[in-house]
């Protein structure tokens, strides 16, 4: 599958996934992590994308790192998100942003990338307390994501 990302490496659980965003701020260490949670007997991995201090080791999840390369980090996401699900082929996982600014930039990431990755998972949306078949151009308040 041909998107354009970030290379990125993986924890040796594959729970976890580093990168480098680069643009007019620097070099900006970036995770992403699935976290297992268990809801009314479902498991399922949350999804995280943070910021990383490499001298603190410190993770932010709130900073703004402005490298204005927005869609190649949501791409290499979406890749982190598909090997994840070659790892665990049965894992479930959920994806909301810790505010609605992010979560918008989540549907803005399946959405560019929807005819690449659509044939490898399926995608609900969380919209007016129900979940749905994801429908591009429609805006959702969360996301689950299977491999299909």
């Amino acid at each position: 599958m041909a998107i354009t990302h970030y290379p990125f490496v993986s924890s040796k659980n594959s729970l976890e996934f580093e990168f480098y965003s680069k643009g007019r701020n620097g070099k900006v260490k970036k995770l992403v992590r699935f976290s297992p949670q268990n809801a009314n007997g479902t498991t399922y991995f949350s999804l995280g994308l943070a910021d990383v201090d490499e001298e603190t080791g410190n993770i932010n999840d709130l900073s703004i790192s402005d490298n204005q390369d927005t869609e190649l980090i949501l791409a290499t996401v979406a890749l982190t998100v598909l090997d994840f699900l070659q790892q665990f082929q049965d894992a479930l996982i959920f994806v909301k942003g810790n505010t609605p600014s992010r979560t918008r930039l989540y549907q803005i990431g399946i959405s560019s990338n929807w005819d690449k990755i659509k044939s490898h998972v399926l995608i609900y949306g969380h919209f007016e307390g129900q979940w749905e078949v994801y429908q591009k151009n429609k805006s959702y308040e969360a996301f689950l994501a299977k491999r299909k």
